[in-house]
This record gives C-alpha cells, structure tokens and sequence, in this order.
C-alpha cells in the first residue's frame, strides 16, 4: 500500500434539517510516491461513492497545512473557517464536579441559527468511551468533557446550554483540582475569542457533492462545532 484516504458518516443538523456527511479522516502518501496525484485518485473515488451511495450531502475535513493547499487548490473543497485553541482565564471555582460515569442525554436543538453535529447519547457514548476522557457532571446536571495532556488541559465538550460563567467556572476547577499550566478549548462560541489564541489554527473546509446552489449556502453558513467534534483523527 502506498496511499490511503478515510472517509466516515454522521450526521449533522443543517439549517435545523438533520442529514448524513462525510468527515474526511486524513489521507497519507507514500514520501517516494508523492506528487504523483495518488491522493487526488484516491479522494475522486471516494467521492464518488458518497454520491453514488446517497446517504451524505457533503464531505467535511479539517486538514493541516500541508494537505489544506491540496484540498483547496486541486480538490475543490471550500474554506468555511479556522478554529483554535483559546487558553481561558484563571479564576475562583465557585461550583461542585463529581467525576462519574456521566449519562448522556440527546439533547434538543440548542444551536438557533448554527449548524452543528448531533450529539445524541449513542454518538457520545462511543465517542468518549476512552480512558482519555474525563468525564464531569455539575451540580445542575451539566456535562463537562476533558483530556489532559502534560500540563495543559483541554475542554473538549459541554452540555449545550452550559453559560460563559459556567464554563469559566469549570475551567478554574481544572486549574486547581489538575494543577495544569493552561486549560484551553476551541474558539467554538463568539464569547471565546477575547480569550488569548494558541498559534495551531484547524481548517474547516467543505467538499460539495452536486449540491444546489441554496443548500451550498445553507451548509456554508455558521457552524458550532466543539473541539471534541474533530479529535476523531
């Protein structure tokens, strides 16, 4: 084998209709069979298979720089927009965390006007089953998900009607029950981005299949996503 490129389903809600997508998984070549337009070849065939088997609407990836250039400059894929880490503040935990094997709730639409994942409770038991994650429920009944990592601790997830305060609030328990340098996540909501950046920035892009020109709008416009969403890679 020298080339391979993975492609997974799920689901998103889209203007608040729920559809089937792809999320591109990563691609890899060969170093000494580069530049001979495997990934490419590969990336057509799968495409066409999403088309051909009907069951999602639109290919979404978050490469890295490297293969960010490919995917828009030979692939096609549309920049919707970057991601990054935000360190969050210090502070005084004011609330309560059990850490507990958490039960998961589907939860309602909580995103107005964004199109976001479903979250339901079978996708988060899957996904976060993992030693990885620590899992944390407030006082309120809240879901806190986290992963450390050396010093620094990332909030990767949260119940969907978590407030700024709240999260603040879980990030300055972070500090002060993991002794961590830094606690960060995405700049997912638009309260984040006061927050100072890490220099890493994750590039949603979006490959079209045959979509009309009002549903391209409708996928193309502001999206939630979590930082746990893209960790699948």
């Amino acid at each position: 084998m020298v080339g391979h490129w993975a492609l997974t389903l799920f689901k998103a809600v889209i203007a608040g209709e729920q559809v089937g997508y792809r999320l591109s998984l990563g691609t890899m070549t060969v170093a000494d069979y580069r530049g001979h337009g495997i990934a490419a070849t590969l990336f057509q065939h799968l495409r066409q298979a999403a088309i051909d088997e009907g069951d999602a609407r639109f290919i979404m990836g978050f490469p890295n720089e490297a293969s960010y250039r490919m995917l828009l400059g030979h692939l096609n894929f549309a920049f919707l927009r970057d991601y990054h880490f935000v360190v969050l503040p210090r502070g005084k935990n004011r609330g309560s965390y059990k850490a507990d094997d958490v039960s998961y709730k589907t939860p309602r639409d909580s995103f107005p006007g964004r199109n976001h994942l479903v979250h339901s409770a079978e996708y988060m038991e899957w996904h976060y089953h993992g030693n990885e994650y620590d899992k944390w429920q407030s006082e309120n009944g809240h879901i806190f998900i986290s992963t450390r990592f050396m010093d620094k601790a990332d909030i990767v997830y949260w119940s969907e009607t978590v407030t700024r305060e709240e999260l603040l609030d879980f990030a300055a328990f972070l500090y002060s029950s993991q002794k961590v340098e830094k606690v960060t996540t995405w700049n997912s909501a638009a309260f984040l981005d006061v927050y100072p950046a890490e220099a890493r920035n994750y590039h949603m892009c979006v490959q079209y299949l045959d979509n009309p020109t009002a549903e391209r709008e409708r996928i193309g416009g502001e999206w939630f996503f979590y930082m746990g969403d893209c960790d699948l890679f």
